[in-house]
């Protein structure tokens, strides 16, 4: 079995630069400066069209932190409700307490919505005080995936961690290693690990927010051997 590459797209130019290069899936945002927030209604029909993968969509209302009031995580259901009725694989998105802990009541009520199409708690989980009891408690809400680096800078510097999450909840919980992963270093990243997963945008130009064809096919043909 490869492993999977998800890119992380903030263009239509990139969604199909990830068709050209037959990516499996994309998680669909906009904004790369500040880490990705919700895309334009009008940007998912568009890849809907050229992109025959799936797609994950991140619902994230504004940049900052992922402490949301109750007005703001009522536009996420909303703005969540419209990309599945599009045609949405999957979202991405991830709520966290003033405490650094995660908001169980926020995210129980986002994977409910969303069933049955799956969740992914993204980096935010690396922000919690605690990230076992972070992991769990997002398992216990039903959450099928987890973006993370293990809390590392990199999620190449936190294989081990996130090696040790991917065992202890092998049938709970994918975990996607996420944060400049580059295709420079992913061979030895991937070498006598568990990880079925990878994520990135595959840009490699400072100041740009495209994907990088040739570093795309460079990640796809190294996971693909493995």
């Amino acid at each position: 079995m490869s492993v999977l590459v998800e890119l992380a797209v903030f263009n239509l130019a990139s969604v199909a630069i990830a068709a050209d290069c037959n990516v499996p899936r994309i998680e669909l945002c906009s904004d790369y400066s500040v880490g990705g927030v919700t895309p334009a209604f009008s940007d998912f029909v568009e890849a809907r069209k050229l992109f025959s993968g799936k797609i994950f969509v991140m619902i994230r209302p504004r940049p900052g932190n992922f402490v949301y009031s109750d007005s703001e995580f009522e536009l996420m259901l909303s703005e969540m409700e419209k990309f599945k009725s599009a045609g949405a694989d999957g979202f991405v998105s991830g709520f966290l307490n003033d405490n650094s802990t995660v908001n169980i009541h926020q995210t129980n009520a986002f994977v409910n919505a969303c069933a049955p199409l799956p969740v992914t708690f993204h980096r935010a989980i690396d922000e919690c005080i605690d990230y076992n009891d972070a992991v769990e408690s997002v398992v216990n809400c039903g959450v099928k995936r987890i973006l993370s680096t293990g809390t590392a800078p990199s999620a190449f510097l936190g294989k081990q961690y996130l090696n040790e999450v991917q065992k202890k909840y092998s049938n709970q919980l994918i975990v996607v290693a996420g944060g400049s992963v580059r295709s420079a270093g992913l061979s030895d990243f991937l070498n006598k690990s568990v990880i079925s997963e990878v994520h990135s945008a595959a840009i490699m130009q400072a100041g740009s927010d495209m994907a990088n064809a040739n570093e795309l096919n460079e990640l796809i043909r190294i996971a693909n051997a493995f």
